[in-house]
This record gives structure tokens, sequence and C-alpha cells, in this order.
């Protein structure tokens, strides 16, 4: 007998992801791989650069704490590289006004 998605079997998972435009598809894509069933999804929140999304899914909990753990990971290693451009845009920036302003003595 086969196992249909029942209030017991879901889970909802309150998150946020990053802005983009497949970010919503690329979240139920990564549930479904993982052998789950999206059954319900509310984007809460949607600003610039953050979307906040309502997942219900049907599915092992094991897997999707995997799976959310490592979502985190890779949003941790894409926050840390846009902090490290922005401080390399910042001194380039920096360094581009001094070479100005000792050029110009």
């Amino acid at each position: 007998m086969s196992s249909a998605p029942s209030v017991s079997s879901s889970i909802t998972v309150r998150m946020e992801v990053q802005a983009r435009p497949t970010a919503v598809s690329e979240l139920t894509t990564t549930i479904e791989q993982l052998g789950g069933i999206v059954t319900a999804l509310d984007v809460r929140t949607s600003v610039h650069e953050r979307i906040g999304v309502d997942v219900n899914h049907d599915g092992s909990v094991d897997r999707w704490d995997r799976d959310e753990a490592r979502v985190r990971e890779e949003e941790a290693r894409e926050e840390e590289t846009r902090e490290k451009e922005t401080r390399e845009k910042e001194t380039e920036r920096g360094g581009g006004d001094q070479r100005a302003t000792s050029g110009s003595d």
C-alpha cells in the first residue's frame, strides 16, 4: 500500500532564500529530487535581496534537515564571497582615490 501525504507526515519549513528569479523553483526542485513532495508553498515576503518562504512538504525529515543544512552552508559561503568582493571593491576605490590625490600633489 502506498503512502499518501497526510497532516501527520507533512512538515512546514519557514526559511529565507537569496532573491533571484529561480529561487522558488530551485527550492521545490531540490525537495522533489530528495524524494519529498511539495504540498504547499507560500512566499511570505519579498525584498530586494531576500525572499521569505513557507514550504509544506511530505517526505523524510532527516533528509530535509540534511538538505536544509547544506543550503544554509551554501548561503553562508555566498554571503562570505559577497562580503569579500565588497571589501575588495572598497579597497580598490580607496587605492584609486589615494593614487589620484598623490598624483595631483
